[in-house]
């Protein structure tokens, strides 16, 4: 992709993306302005989920306000404060009817998903510390059917423990998968 004499160069695998701009646009480095140039590609994201850092951007993706867990994108800026690489997941809700809304009144409680969490055969034996219980979104099945960037999202809990976390099913309270020490796991 070429505009002018900048060179950008953009990559697609399934719902993997790499991006680069050999000379990106001036950009006031806020999380407004870098979730209106995300916005600018096709990617979604609530201020509240967009982290700054010496020049790199961390953002997840999300609906309404609610994150999508698995919609990690990373970016570095340039001197300018331009985006010059990005790399992540793109995906976008086609529709209302691909997200399955329920109120909290429909979802299963926590405490229910904390039993079925001791349960968890990828648990480490020796215990874990719950660090953190946030809820949001999940793809459901990480990855394995988004070969294209048009997706269905579930309510989930994502339960962050000393060693990774565990995704559950906030509608049915099952087990989705784990990431413990960066292996997925279901």
């Amino acid at each position: 992709l070429t505009g002018g004499a900048a060179t950008k160069l953009a990559e697609f695998y399934g719902s993997e993306f790499w991006f680069s701009d050999s000379a990106p646009e001036p950009v006031n480095a806020s999380k407004s302005a870098y979730k209106q140039a995300f916005e600018s590609m096709g990617i979604y994201s609530n201020e509240n989920f967009i982290e700054l850092t010496d020049g790199k951007i961390s953002a997840r993706q999300s609906i309404d306000g609610n994150v999508i867990f698995e919609t990690g994108v990373f970016a570095e800026t340039a001197e300018n404060g331009g985006i010059a690489s990005a790399n992540g997941y793109w995906i976008l809700s086609d529709s209302a009817s691909s997200v399955s809304k329920k109120t909290p009144s429909q979802l299963t409680p926590v405490t229910s998903v904390l039993i079925n969490f001791t349960e968890n055969p990828y648990k480490n034996t020796a215990g874990e510390e719950i660090i953190l219980i946030e809820t949001g979104y999940s793809l459901g099945t990480i990855y394995r059917d988004t070969q294209h960037k048009l997706v269905s999202v579930i309510p989930a809990y994502k339960i962050t423990c000393s060693s990774g976390y565990y995704m559950y099913d906030a509608l049915s309270g099952d087990f989705l998968y784990a990431n413990i020490n960066n292996e997925i796991m279901y």
